[in-house]
């Protein structure tokens, strides 16, 4: 969490584009592209609560660390 506020939603991303390219079928990539948009989408749905929750403590580190990489 010093580098990435998010780094379980990386890996997650990681595992699901790599499934997506060893499975090759059509239904695997509508698959795979909706679990990476969901998986996108998670990070900004909770940067709200966490805004709420810990305040200027949290602006502070989201200005530090990036969301992903």
């Amino acid at each position: 969490y010093e580098y990435s506020r998010n780094p379980r939603y990386g890996d997650d991303l990681d595992m699901v584009m790599g499934w997506g390219l060893m499975r090759v079928e059509p239904k695997s990539l509508v698959i795979g592209v909706g679990a990476c948009l969901g998986l996108l989408a998670a990070p900004l749905a909770e940067e709200t609560w966490l805004e709420e929750r810990y305040g200027q403590d949290y602006k502070i580190y989201r200005a530090r660390v990036r969301r992903f990489i």
